[in-house]
C-alpha cells in the first residue's frame, strides 16, 4: 500500500478494483472514495476514532480525508474493493461521511452488485451505474461514521509524514510545521496514534522500501534514498529489525 495521499491520477482508471486476502495495513488517508467488502476475519477496521470489527460480511465506504487502517490478528478473509472520486457519483449520491454496512447476506443484492463490478471490469460506464447503486444501498441502510471533531495534532502530523517521508523528516520539522512545540507533538502522537512519532516514520518508510523491493528493479542504494534514509547502514539495520532478512533477502524471497 503506498503510504503518500494518493488521488485518482494515480491509477489507469477511474474506477479501481482490487481483490485479495485481508492484511493489516498502516493509518493513511486518500482524496478518493475507497468501497471494501469484507469477509469475516479477526481484527478491526478503524476509520478516524470508530472501530468496526467485521465479524459478518461487512462493506465500508471511506469518504476522502478519513483515516483508517486495518488490524488482523488471526484468521483472515477476503476483501473486494472499489476505489473512485467524486465525479463517478450522481450529485445526490455523493456521501459526506464514511458508512458502515453490517450482517451482509451472502445472497443480498449488494452482493450481486460487487460481483457484477468485478465480472466487468472493463466497462467503466457499466461500472459507474452499479457503483451508484451500491453506494444508494450504502446510504439508505449504513451506518455514518462521523468526522473528528476539533483539532488532532496526531492526525495532521499523519498527513505530513504520508506525503513527505521520502524527504528529512524530524519532530522537530513537523513540529515546527504545525506551529506547536516538540514535547507536545510528541505527547499528543502518542495519545492519538498510540505508536510514537519515530515508530510511525519508520514503519512508512519500510513498507514503501518493501513494496520497492518486490515490484521494482531499483538498486537497494537508490530504494535506501526514495525512502527517506539519509544512511544507508542505518537503512539495513532498520529493515533487517523489522524484516527479519536483509533487503536483498527480502527481494528474492518475495519475487520468487
Amino acid at each position: 500500500m503506498e503510504q503518500k495521499i494518493k488521488t485518482l491520477s494515480d491509477y489507469k482508471s477511474n474506477i479501481q478494483l482490487e481483490s485479495d486476502y485481508m492484511f493489516s495495513f498502516f493509518l493513511h488517508s486518500h482524496t478518493y472514495y475507497e468501497m471494501t467488502l469484507y469477509d469475516p476475519f479477526e481484527g478491526n477496521i478503524t476509520v478516524n476514532d470508530y472501530t468496526v470489527s467485521p465479524d459478518t460480511l461487512t462493506a465500508i465506504l471511506v469518504a476522502p480525508s478519513y483515516f483508517h487502517k486495518g488490524t488482523v490478528n488471526g484468521k483472515c478473509g477476503k476483501y473486494r474493493k472499489l476505489v473512485f472520486g467524486t465525479e463517478m457519483l450522481q450529485e445526490n449520491l455523493i456521501p459526506n461521511t464514511s458508512i458502515v454496512l453490517r450482517n451482509i447476506e451472502p445472497e443480498s443484492f449488494f452482493v450481486r452488485i460487487y460481483e457484477e463490478i468485478f465480472q466487468n471490469a472493463g466497462n467503466e460506464e457499466y461500472k459507474k451505474v452499479l457503483i451508484n447503486a451500491a453506494v444508494c444501498i450504502m446510504l439508505s441502510y449504513g451506518e455514518k461514521l462521523m468526522s473528528f471533531k476539533g483539532r488532532n495534532i496526531g492526525f495532521e502530523a499523519i498527513r505530513i509524514i504520508n506525503d513527505n517521508f521520502d524527504k528529512p523528516l524530524t519532530l522537530s520539522c513537523v513540529a515546527k510545521q504545525l506551529h506547536i512545540t516538540p514535547q507536545y507533538l510528541s505527547n499528543a502522537f502518542k495519545a492519538e496514534i498510540e505508536m510514537s512519532f519515530s515508530a510511525y516514520l519508520t514503519s512508512v518508510r519500510l513498507h514503501r522500501a518493501a513494496k520497492m523491493l518486490t515490484e521494482t528493479k531499483e538498486s537497494v542504494t537508490n530504494i535506501c534514498d526514495a525512502c527517506g534514509y539519509g544512511n544507508f547502514s542505518n537503512f539495513l539495520r532498520s529493515f533487517k529489525k523489522t524484516y527479519g532478512m536483509s533487503p536483498m533477502t527480502y527481494r528474492k524471497q518475495n519475487k520468487a
